[in-house]
């Protein structure tokens, strides 16, 4: 779609402070949040700008990690995301049941899940996205496109995002009818991204095939260049998320992100409000 989604300078004070508000997870000690604060300056400096975002929030990430001595400091929060998911779940199942278009309200649902982002620094309210989202349309809306895709496909690739949002993307697998449907996990702790271990817990890999996607040299899980080569090869890619679009929004590749708007860079590249539900198709295949 030839979406520009390289490292913006507005994207650099944010991920500082993502990368702060990381290491307080597991300690207030100032010498600690300096050396954060020092080693993520340092990496910002020496890294290109010229790549997506994620991957060099993920060095930063990771260095925080090794920092603060813990490879998953959002694992208790992600843990909560999925049960107060999963306790909404039966609700959410009959919101769809009831619905005239059961198809497009479990879309809705799963982009309203969107909204459980710990990497925005944006505070969120899931009971009440889910409600704004059921009511309002979507500011891009490719919907009709992605029935007929979804209507003609055999094979479904999924491209998952956060923890706790994997419980609405559940739903919505629920809704494809059978489908052969691979779901990307990151294979590694970022924020509060979906992992194994994320999606074992909520029995995901009971209606999908689980499959990992990995940032630089991580020892498992396939490339993000790789995992695109294989969802070119189903016949329906869908991709969830602001950072799995800045990831693969410059790929030849037909794929639908759904999305909702969390920051102002994101806003600029779709030329929609923040807050804005995105069901969007790459322009090159509408």
């Amino acid at each position: 779609m030839g979406c520009d989604m390289r490292l913006y300078p507005e994207c650099v004070p944010c991920m500082l402070k993502q990368a702060l508000e990381m290491a307080k997870l597991v300690t207030h000690d100032r010498k600690v949040l300096e050396r954060v604060l020092r080693a993520g300056l340092g990496i910002l400096q020496s890294e290109r700008w010229n790549v997506p975002q994620p991957i060099v929030a993920f060095k930063l990430f990771r260095k925080v990690s090794e920092l603060i001595g813990v490879e998953d400091p959002y694992r208790e929060i992600k843990r909560q995301s999925n049960r107060f998911v999963m306790n909404l779940y039966d609700e959410l199942e009959g919101i769809i049941e009831s619905s005239k278009d059961k198809l497009m309200t479990a879309i809705k649902l799963s982009i309203a899940g969107n909204i459980i982002d710990y990497g925005t620094g944006r505070p969120f309210d899931v009971d009440e996205t889910i409600n704004r989202v059921l009511r309002t349309d979507f500011t891009i809306n490719h919907y009709k496109l992605l029935r007929e895709d979804i209507e003609k496909a055999e094979t479904i690739v999924i491209f998952g995002d956060n923890a706790g949002e994997a419980v609405f993307d559940k739903l919505l697998i629920e809704q494809l009818g059978g489908k052969k449907i691979t779901y990307f996990v990151r294979a590694h702790p970022f924020i509060n991204d979906v992992t194994v271990i994320d999606a074992e817990e909520i029995s995901l890999g009971d209606i999908a095939e689980i499959k990992e996607v990995r940032f630089g040299d991580w020892d498992r899980g396939m490339s993000i260049d790789e995992a695109v080569r294989f969802a070119k090869k189903s016949d329906l890619i869908i991709s969830k998320g602001q950072g799995n679009f800045e990831l693969l929004s410059g790929y030849d590749a037909k794929i639908y992100f759904l999305f909702i708007v969390k920051c102002d860079v994101i806003a600029r590249a779709v030329n929609a409000p923040i807050g804005s539900q995105i069901l969007l198709l790459n322009q090159k295949y509408r």
